[in-house]
């Protein structure tokens, strides 16, 4: 069987996970790439003069800033929006909509949408290395229940090299520490291509992929918080546009489609799922690979209104 596709880890680097089974952690096996806490990361290969350890660290102080995002950060509320299409789970949210941020997380009507950004932000600086594998530890092992999985002593060795080395430095020194680990029955490394594979003592495989993160430091408190408004002020934006948000519904997530009121009204006719189904995929509206997409068509009730919006909408065009 050919090997899988690597995809992206958590903190970075990538790895398949394929050969392990379901109750391994994927890694965290993250070896040589720099975890600071970022929502975005830019993942290139580079050499370059050790970054200090200072200059790493968020601006988080518990004797200043407080550790509830409510707290630290306040609620804001838009104005009832009374356009736009918002779907949950499959199912029609009447409007109208208010977009809340309720410290760094967002809701659409009381709904959370995804995940919140971190805080306080996770401090990803090692300062001393960890040194050589503490006996029995496995990188493809579970991390344990209740510990973060960027702490714990893989992740911390492969921080501390990407902080202090360059990139081919710390890739060399990680396999090292692959190597002196008494867990492993194997260890495989490619310095051309930045790639590993490991192999247990009960012949679990994991082979993995490493680009360097780019050394970028980790977001203060007010680039955290605008990045929060940002994303309250893109929801309100794509509402008030009579655009569709979809939350586990399919369709397009933040759609915009020029035939999207004849959707809505395909949607809320009495037609047959079966029937909508085909229109909407005639129309572009529902691609033929989109399941969620089907399911939230079979589950649709009409909604009184739903109609009146579409109406009002129309009056407007």
């Amino acid at each position: 069987m050919a090997a899988p596709s690597p995809r992206l880890s958590r903190g970075g680097g990538m790895h398949s996970e394929a050969a392990l089974p379901q109750a391994t952690r994927p890694g965290f096996v993250f070896a040589l790439v720099c975890i600071v806490a970022l929502p975005a990361c830019s993942w290139l290969a580079a050499d370059g003069p050790p970054i200090s350890a200072s200059e790493l660290r968020p601006d988080y102080d518990p004797a200043v800033h407080d550790p509830d995002p409510v707290k630290e950060f306040g609620v804001a509320r838009s104005a009832p929006i009374h356009r736009g299409f918002f779907f949950h789970k499959h199912r029609y949210v009447e409007g109208p909509y208010v977009v809340e941020r309720r410290g760094l997380a967002m809701y659409v009507n009381g709904i959370l949408m995804g995940d919140p950004l971190e805080w306080p932000p996770f401090d990803g600086t090692v300062d001393e290395d960890p040194g050589d594998p503490p006996a029995g530890v496995s990188p493809l092992d579970p991390t344990p229940a209740g510990e973060d999985q960027r702490n714990d002593y893989w992740s911390r060795k492969g921080s501390y090299l990407w902080q202090h080395h360059s990139s081919r430095i710390a890739f060399r020194k990680m396999v090292e520490a692959y190597r002196k680990c008494d867990a492993l029955r194997s260890v495989r490394a490619n310095r051309r291509s930045l790639e590993i594979t490991l192999v247990d003592k009960s012949g679990r495989r994991l082979p993995m992929h490493y680009f360097g993160c780019g050394r970028r430091r980790p977001l203060k408190r007010d680039d955290i918080l605008a990045r929060a408004e940002y994303r309250k002020k893109h929801y309100e934006k794509t509402l008030a546009a009579g655009r569709f948000v979809g939350r586990e519904s399919g369709f397009a997530s933040e759609m915009g489609h020029p035939l999207m009121l004849s959707a809505m009204d395909i949607m809320n006719s009495d037609w047959t799922a079966d029937e909508k189904i085909k229109v909407l995929e005639k129309i572009g509206f529902l691609e033929p690979y989109d399941k969620d997409g089907r399911e939230t068509v079979r589950r649709f009730k009409h909604s009184a209104e739903l109609a009146e919006k579409v109406r009002r909408l129309r009056r407007r065009e």
